[in-house]
């Protein structure tokens, strides 16, 4: 058997995809928005508050990572609100900034709720890398979330990097390095 070699990002976003029913903004700021992927039928549907990865870097592919994952959901009769947010390089990027638009986008959802046919009983968070580590965070009170922070009921972390004390000492230089983790604490 033939070996093959593994695909990048640019690979990856190559392939065709579905696009999002709505890009919706949840903030002022031009990367404060998220995707809205709808499934068809009258709802109330479950809802995926996704997080794409990426090493919480700005130079490194956005929500378009997670579009593949959310138009498989949307399928599946689930629902996905797909955020983008700022990270490391953008300006106000790293903490707090990354960990506010986290918080708004993920609170967002009760305004979702009052246009699209969205189930608030049954909503997770979900992330992979990067966004793991953000969607556990999504789905706990604390800093930077308002009296009335929206908490999914769940968290998925797909392969996310929860330790940031031990990433930051042992983790690949593929996310930056030590000063990535320092920009986010």
């Amino acid at each position: 058997m033939a070996e093959r070699a593994p695909i990048g990002f640019s690979d990856l976003l190559a392939r065709p995809r579905e696009a999002a029913d709505a890009r919706i903004a949840y903030g002022r700021l031009d990367l404060q928005f998220g995707d809205l992927w709808l499934p068809q039928g009258p709802g109330p549907h479950p809802l995926v508050v996704m997080i794409h990865g990426g090493c919480w870097r700005a130079d490194l592919p956005g929500t378009e990572l997670m579009d593949y994952v959310s138009e498989d959901l949307r399928a599946d009769a689930i629902a996905v609100w797909n955020l983008e947010y700022r990270r490391i390089g953008h300006e106000g990027g790293g903490w707090p900034g990354t960990f506010q638009d986290v918080a708004a986008g993920a609170d967002h959802v009760r305004e979702l709720a009052k246009t699209y046919p969205l189930d608030l009983r049954h909503v997770v968070s979900a992330g992979h890398s990067a966004g793991g580590h953000l969607a556990l965070w999504a789905s706990k009170a604390g800093l930077l979330r308002g009296e009335q922070p929206f908490l999914p009921r769940a968290a998925v972390s797909l392969a996310g990097i929860v330790d940031l004390a031990a990433y930051r000492e042992t983790g690949p230089d593929a996310c930056g390095g030590p000063g990535t983790i320092d920009a986010l604490t």
